[in-house]
């Protein structure tokens, strides 16, 4: 009876693709929940900022909260959940299950996803599989967006690759919707999907020309429905930068890799206060950083510098962060580009010329400022869904017989998952040195506005966990410090070097004890 039962078991997991999402989900929120305590305190200075703007939305202070900088909905999403805690750890738990929460829909876009590309059984389950570590490695990376961005664009494409989309309107509404939303996760959004869109839908008109009339509705819904809510949120954020913007992320950045520019500002300006009470530090709005700004076409060398910037980051995108993410990457890119050139008019054309086309568009505009593993995470996704789909071409095309079929699967399958495995090994238990740092700081009494010499994110960190001011590092020394240091009403004052220094107005803590820091109280 048992063993009829376990057989009926596996072939019901075999035979219906729900059942397999359904215990593939069932493992990730079962690791999820073991590994989350720890992970709690892997988060970073960018991190910060999006749980104090959530907090500021939580007490309803929006002038504070809106923010050109840093994208809204990540920190929209915290705040439900913020309403039920009352301390830094039930924040940071918080974020953390929001993160669980992203990962697990991220996994259901996937599942859209090949299911719209008609994975047979053996790839939806490697596929599947596969994503269980690539997804937990997101979820308990630093808090940040990156994820919900992913999340987003995935759904995006398997409405666009969906086999009804020359067909439904809902699906150019679902589109655009699914882009206003990466949009809110990330500002980088508003420069790619207008652009990926209409492209998309201008190959859809040259290989469709009979479903002319209902692509050209799906292309006008969803443009619209992203610029209603692109449009919204830039209109919120212009008023109160007084300016027209859709983020200051991107001309920040862009300043900040300029021909002639500096070190990061809160590193080499000096004090900065923080924009306002509930903030930590002054990189929860770097929008009011004075930069200086530039442009490629004032000069020669300005132009060489543009270039030289974007073909260094090509280099890093291609010789470090897609071979990281498996060293097959550069082969799988190459066989989805010819079997997309090979492959006769057809869904499967289609679909192979949309996925490969967005792996190949989707980091260009990155790559002129500054490109980053973790803004590369749609494409880490992408890159497994292209390279077994193009086996399962292969196959269909009987190119391959069914045993290499099976190994070729496998060997992909196991080279996207080291990255991801040893990212987890590496963070496990990842800062909880620094949160025993900080109750031991706050049991000296440490409070108000705090100051640091050297390690900036550190002490931000120290100083989110204390609920301090941070007001960022200074190398001035001397009479010169201590008049820094009043003028700025600081209250404590982090020294992370080794050298001796003299305070006329401020104290060295003699009830803490700590080999890498000391801490000199001003004196009242």
């Amino acid at each position: 009876m048992a063993k009829e039962l376990l057989q009926n078991l596996i072939f019901s997991f075999y035979k219906d693709k729900r059942v397999i999402l359904f215990i593939v989900i069932l493992f990730y929120l079962s690791l999820s929940f073991i590994l989350l305590g720890h992970y709690l305190h892997v988060f970073n200075d960018d991190s910060i900022s999006y749980l104090t703007i959530a907090n500021e939305y939580e007490d309803g202070n929006f002038s504070a909260a809106i923010n050109g900088y840093w994208s809204p909905l990540f920190s929209w999403l915290m705040v439900p959940f913020f309403i039920f805690s009352s301390s830094v750890l039930g924040d940071l738990i918080a974020a953390r299950l929001i993160s669980v929460i992203i990962g697990l829909f991220t996994l259901m876009g996937v599942y859209l996803l090949i299911n719209n590309l008609g994975f047979d059984r053996k790839t939806m389950i490697a596929t599947l599989f596969v994503m269980i570590p690539v997804v937990l490695s997101f979820v308990f990376f630093l808090l940040t967006p990156d994820l919900l961005l992913t999340c987003c664009l995935i759904y995006y494409i398997a409405f666009l690759t969906d086999s009804d989309y020359y067909s439904k309107l809902k699906l150019g509404l679902l589109s655009g919707f699914a882009g206003g939303l990466a949009f809110l996760s990330k500002s980088y959004v508003f420069v790619f999907f207008p652009v990926h869109f209409i492209l998309s839908n201008i190959y859809y008109l040259k290989s469709r020309p009979l479903e002319r009339r209902s692509i050209l509705k799906n292309l006008f819904i969803g443009l619209v429905v992203f610029l209603i809510i692109a449009g919204a949120w830039s209109s919120a954020i212009s008023l109160k930068y007084e300016k027209f913007t859709f983020s200051t992320a991107g001309s920040y950045n862009y300043e900040l890799y300029g021909p002639d520019s500096k070190e990061n500002p809160v590193l080499s300006y000096g004090l900065l206060k923080p924009p306002n009470d509930q903030a930590i530090s002054a990189w929860e709005d770097p929008s009011y950083f004075p930069m200086q700004e530039w442009s490629p076409f004032e000069s020669s060398q300005s132009l060489v510098h543009l270039l030289q910037n974007f073909i260094q980051n090509i280099g890093k995108l291609y010789n470090d962060i897609l071979l990281r993410f498996s060293v097959l990457s550069w082969l799988i890119i190459i066989l989805g580009i010819y079997l997309t050139l090979k492959t006769k008019k057809g869904m499967v054309k289609d679909k192979l010329t949309i996925i490969t086309g967005t792996i190949l568009l989707y980091p260009l505009a990155y790559c002129i400022i500054f490109i980053s593993e973790r803004y590369c995470w749609p494409i880490y996704i992408l890159l497994i869904v292209l390279g077994l789909y193009s086996l399962k071409t292969l196959f269909e095309m009987k190119l391959i017989h069914n045993t290499v079929y099976t190994i070729l699967i496998v060997l992909i399958s196991f080279s996207f998952i080291i990255s991801p495995v040893l990212d987890l090994n590496d963070s496990y238990d990842g800062g909880e040195g620094y949160y025993i740092l900080s109750e031991s700081l706050r049991q000296t009494g440490v409070s108000g506005n705090v100051a640091s010499d050297d390690n900036y994110v550190v002490s931000d960190k120290l100083c989110y966990y204390l609920n301090c001011n941070y007001y960022g590092g200074t190398n001035l020394s001397g009479p010169e410090l201590n008049s820094e240091l009043l003028n700025n009403n600081i209250n404590y004052y982090f020294v992370w070097k080794e050298e001796s220094i003299i305070l006329n107005e401020f104290e060295e803590s003699q009830d803490f004890n700590n080999k890498y820091l000391r801490v000199y109280k001003k004196i009242t």
